[in-house]
């Protein structure tokens, strides 16, 4: 996965109408979820159920130091991209959940994460797992903001 262009994908998001894409790097998911919303008056809500995991990445967390950078993309007190940790206004009812610490893991090769139209972000998944980005989803939704929470919040699949 770490030597599959991600041009091609782009493309795709330009076709389907993306509002907003980067590359998720060194800082982790949410760090550049939050620059992409950071000064606007959108929330998301975050499936952590959807999010796309590599085979073996949740058995290396456990039983494998992080990187210094996933410490630091986790920390509250973070200098960087303005506390991305604030950014969450459920913390305490998902931070067990195995995948919660892939929020802040520095993807040195990551993918692209983009705001696509609801309308279009079907056929855009369709399209990119055509190309071959299997482990594309869709793993959450852009609102408009309710009142003074935290602007991410972070979901499950409900059972």
């Amino acid at each position: 996965s770490m030597i599959q262009s991600n041009y091609p994908a782009s493309l795709t998001f330009l076709e389907t109408g993306a509002t907003a894409c980067t590359a998720v790097g060194n800082l982790g998911l949410l760090s550049h979820l939050t620059t992409l919303i950071n000064n606007t008056s959108v929330s998301i809500s975050l499936n952590l159920d959807t999010l796309p995991v590599l085979e073996g990445t949740l058995e290396t967390l456990r039983h494998v130091r992080s990187s210094p950078f996933h410490q630091d993309n986790s920390s509250s007190t973070s200098t960087t991209l303005s506390e991305p940790i604030s950014y969450l206004q459920n913390v305490s009812s998902f931070d067990s959940h195995p995948v919660y610490p892939l929020l802040f893991d520095p993807q040195w090769s990551g993918g692209l994460v983009a705001g696509i139209p609801h309308p279009q972000a079907e056929e855009c998944l369709k399209l990119l797992q055509n190309l071959g980005y299997t482990h594309s989803a869709i793993i959450g939704e852009v609102h408009l903001p309710a009142g003074d929470l935290p602007p991410i919040q972070l979901t499950v699949n409900e059972e």
